[in-house]
């Protein structure tokens, strides 16, 4: 494979392997496994990559992923992640903005907060944003003559918020990490591992980390983890519709929230959203326009999803034009944790010091990977050095 100039900036930073430095399995290559595995590779170590799902099989592949620090709950919550985890993967996807093949675009997030909204609880949203003290985003309050005159489901917006944010593309982004892993000597084998197989694996390797969102339900029994159900719209790109528009409907927000995200790269198109629902499932699904017969929840879902988003965005034109450019509707489930992120080694029984987990990320998995991918090679170097 030949190597774009762009490609030898992501790939040049792995040091030599060396037969000192410990073998590593990661288990699933949604965007967490292959950030997780790049990072462990990069660092020198010997790396294999084990997952029986792959690019649009993943649940990484339905996210109308951007950078944005997500609470699933229907109040303001960053308790259940590190803000660390969140600016270092920020910093490192900005830097795959040059690599066209990415798909990652900087686009600024427009966020308006309902009329309804006590401002006692607008207040406390804001207050809750620790990345408006980050120069980077260029974190702006809006008044309310400085949002358009837009409604959103007959309500109208107080004031809102605005950051400079990425986006990412993860029909482009998921395939270029798994060159970028290629191109560093990594491999993905194809295979599903059982419960019973992490105590064969942790004798094959050194260390074994779990990157394997929902599957941690089966593989370690944790029932902490649970599906939450996420549906978006897909339409083909849209002229003017420029930046990610997220109404904020207070407490309705962490039910459905309500979104526009124009993606770019070399599959551009706009993701319409959004639901939070409690609908059990585990592998995504993908749907063309007119949804089948028996996806009648979808479909009422999208049709929904498609009208909200024609007020919030006019520039979609009316709901029947938005329908006409309709290309795919996508169901996935994101993998929420409560009461936060599991990213340690496990203490007890047999794998004690062996396994690391590191999933739960619900709807931040894209905007905690680079940061959660990180603290796995500390605690590997940690217990490798105890």
């Amino acid at each position: 494979m030949e190597v774009a100039e762009t490609d030898v900036c992501l790939v040049e930073q792995a040091r030599p392997v060396s037969k000192l430095m410990p073998s590593i399995c990661v288990i699933g290559a949604g965007v967490s496994g292959l950030t997780t595995a790049i990072e462990l590779i990069r660092k020198g170590h010997r790396l294999t990559n084990i997952a029986d799902a792959t690019r649009d099989n993943t649940t990484s592949t339905a996210a109308a992923a951007f950078w944005y620090p997500f609470w699933t709950g229907v109040t303001p919550d960053h308790s259940w992640y590190r803000p660390t985890w969140a600016w270092e993967s920020f910093v490192a996807l900005n830097e795959f903005v040059a690599d066209p093949a990415a798909g990652i675009t900087e686009v600024e997030l427009m966020e308006y907060f309902d009329s309804t909204m006590p401002p006692g609880e607008v207040s406390g949203v804001i207050e809750s944003m620790w990345w408006r003290a980050m120069p980077r985003t260029a974190f702006q309050l809006l008044n309310r003559d400085q949002i358009p005159d837009l409604s959103c489901a007959g309500r109208r917006f107080q004031s809102g918020s605005k950051i400079r944010t990425l986006v990412v593309n993860m029909s482009c982004y998921l395939r270029r990490l798994e060159d970028v892993f290629s191109e560093l000597g990594g491999t993905i084998v194809d295979r599903h591992v059982l419960p019973g197989d992490l105590s064969k694996l942790s004798k094959e390797f050194d260390y074994v980390v779990s990157c394997c969102g929902l599957g941690a339900r089966e593989l370690v029994a944790d029932e902490d983890v649970e599906p939450v159900e996420g549906v978006v719209v897909h339409v083909k790109p849209v002229k003017g519709v420029n930046s990610v528009i997220l109404a904020h409907t207070g407490k309705l927000f962490g039910r459905r929230p309500v979104y526009v995200v124009p993606r770019g790269g070399p599959k551009p198109d706009v993701v319409l959203g959004g639901t939070l629902g409690e609908r059990r499932g585990g592998s995504p699904r993908h749907f063309s326009w007119p949804l089948p017969d028996d996806e009648w929840r979808v479909r009422g879902d999208a049709e929904r999803i498609v009208r909200m988003c024609s007020e919030l965005e006019p520039s979609l034109g009316s709901p029947s034009t938005i329908f006409s450019n309709i290309t795919s509707v996508s169901v996935g489930y994101r993998p929420r944790r409560v009461p936060s992120v599991r990213l340690e080694p496990q203490y007890r029984g047999p794998l004690a010091g062996k396994l690391i987990h590191n999933y739960g990320h619900g709807g931040g998995g894209v905007t905690l990977s680079w940061g959660c991918a990180r603290e796995v090679g500390k605690w590997i170097e940690w217990l490798a050095h105890s």
